[in-house]
Order: structure tokens, then C-alpha cells, then sequence
């Protein structure tokens, strides 16, 4: 995972969540606008990107996230956002709840099925055929 930073002088903060396979520079004019008043974090994924790595699963993402706030000294963000697979990284993130988030957008953001597992498999499989 690689974080770009951008407003690093500013003490609002606000993390960015992307797409799965979003280039980094889908967000550079609102990253250029928005880093006038926020530090804004934009996180890119494991396999995304030239990390060099595989993308492993959203709940290693989020807790390499929260390592990588945590040692930056983030304790708390004004604001996150979330798109696709960002959205279910940002909702893993609140649901920890390990760093408070003042306001959060989900922007299509997937939560997994409230059933039992054999009936999540067999809806799995449906979505997949």
C-alpha cells in the first residue's frame, strides 16, 4: 500500500478510498482543491497502482491503513470517503472504529449479506453464474 499526501500542513484531515483499479490521478482535481484546506491521505491499494505488491483482502487494507495513520500520529479524521471498493474499506474502518471518522461518504460501497454462510454461498454463486 502506498499513501499520497497532499496539504501536508493542514490539521483538518480527510482519507481517500478509491475505486478498485482507479488511477491515481482520477481524484487530482479534487485532491488539488480540497488539500487547500485538508491534509488529504489518498490511499493506493496493493495491486493498484505500482506497488508492487498482490491486493490481499479490504480487512488487510484497512488494517495497514490504520497501522499507517496510527504511526503518523492521525488519532481522528475530519472527513473519509469511499467509492466501490473503498466504500467497503470505509465501512471496515468505521465499523473497527479504532480511529473516529467526523463524516464519511459511501459511494457504492458493498456490506456483505446479514444471512447464514450456506445461504451467502448459494447468493454467491448465483451473482457468479
Amino acid at each position: 500500500m502506498r499513501t499520497l499526501e497532499y496539504g501536508t500542513g493542514h490539521e483538518k484531515t480527510l482519507l481517500f478510498l478509491p475505486c478498485t483499479a482507479e488511477p491515481e490521478w482520477a481524484f487530482t482535481d479534487s485532491v488539488g482543491l480540497l488539500s487547500q484546506d485538508y491534509h488529504v491521505m489518498q490511499i493506493v491499494y496493493d495491486g493498484h497502482g505500482e506497488t508492487g505488491e498482490d491486493f490481499i483482502s479490504v480487512e488487510t487494507t484497512v488494517d495497514e491503513v490504520t497501522d499507517w495513520l496510527q504511526a503518523h500520529g492521525i488519532t481522528r479524521l475530519n472527513a473519509a470517503y469511499g467509492c466501490s471498493l473503498g466504500g467497503a474499506c470505509l465501512t471496515r474502518f468505521l465499523a473497527l472504529g479504532k480511529i473516529p471518522v467526523e463524516r464519511a461518504v459511501i459511494d457504492a460501497g458493498i456490506t456483505p449479506y446479514r444471512m447464514p454462510l450456506i445461504l451467502r454461498r448459494l447468493a454467491c454463486l448465483r451473482d457468479n453464474l
